[in-house]
């Protein structure tokens, strides 16, 4: 027994277990190789360079220095395939946007009142221009109205005037057929004389008072120089000495206007005449007398005291 249990076993033998590993290891071997062939396959290459925003430019290198980046990079004897074109110059070199700069307050706030203040001169202006351009319109209208008012005046005149002597035509025709006798006459109201026909109470005829183309009677000249009496302005001076009077001799056409005033006799104060001369004026047109016809003139004294 003893022999049997110091007995050494006997070796297994190791062919097959080598051929297995070596089997195994061979296997792995080859799928790493496929494995590395595999990933090492990437296709074409892209390169990208990033480039900072803000543009700088680099120190200036002294003489036949060159920069670091030039020295890094080797000279390529012949352009790699399907590597990019580096950036053209411009784009490399282009200089930075200047910042806006804001308007200060102050000038902003000139500037708009300049631009006000324009504004409103012109507006002054085309205004001013506007009000002239209406004057002138305006002008022109009252030009025109007056020349119009002048022409229409000038024919009213005319065919007054046509009319005075038409009437004056048929009274001298009614007169030369068939008139009264003449005579002299005095009126009390105006002191003159009458040189054609008889003048009121004072006449030769039958008739109460006087008619056709004589002066007018006695109380016409009365109605009438109380009138012109009314009328006349003039203060009398205290050293005034006496009472000198003035005479006028005074035509009139048919419908009562003036048709003529003659002095015969000054007072002597030139005032006092041109008072009178102005009163005779202003009382016209004159009325009718009781035959209802103007007649052709009347005769006036009138002195400064009354």
């Amino acid at each position: 027994m003893e022999n049997g249990l110091l007995s050494i076993p006997k070796e297994k033998k190791m062919k097959p277990a080598f051929v297995l590993a070596l089997a195994v290891h061979l296997a792995l071997v080859a799928f790493l190789w496929v494995g590395v062939s595999w990933q090492a396959d990437t296709g074409d290459m892209v390169e990208a360079e990033v480039w900072d925003i803000k543009v700088r430019e680099a120190a200036p290198l002294a003489a036949g220095e060159r920069s670091e980046l030039a020295a890094a990079e080797p000279v390529p004897e012949q352009a790699a395939v399907n590597e990019p074109a580096p950036p053209p110059p411009a784009q490399r070199h282009q200089a930075e946007p200047e910042p806006v700069r804001d308007t200060p307050p102050d000038i902003a706030l000139e500037q708009e009142r300049k631009k006000a203040q324009r504004q409103a001169e012109q507006k002054k202006l085309a205004e001013q221009k506007q009000a002239e351009q209406l004057r002138q319109q305006e002008e022109q209208a009252r030009r025109k109205k007056e020349a119009d008012d002048a022409k229409k005046k000038q024919k009213a005149d005319a065919a007054a005037a046509k009319r005075a002597r038409a009437l004056l035509d048929q009274e001298a025709r009614r007169i030369a057929g068939g008139g009264s006798g003449g005579g002299k006459g005095k009126g009390s109201g105006g002191g003159g004389t009458a040189t054609h026909g008889p003048t009121g109470s004072g006449g030769t005829g039958t008739s109460p008072y006087s008619t056709g183309p004589g002066k007018a009677d006695g109380g016409y000249i009365q109605k009438v120089a109380a009138k012109i009496k009314s009328n006349t302005s003039f203060n009398v001076p205290a050293s005034l000495e006496g009472n000198p009077p003035v005479i006028y001799d005074v035509e009139l056409l048919p419908d009562g206007t003036l048709r003529n005033i003659r002095k015969r006799k000054s007072s002597g104060i030139a005032g006092f005449d041109e008072a009178v001369l102005r009163a005779i004026e202003k009382s016209a047109p004159y009325p009718k007398d009781r035959s209802g016809r103007v007649p052709s003139g009347f005769t006036l004294t009138h002195k400064p005291k009354g």
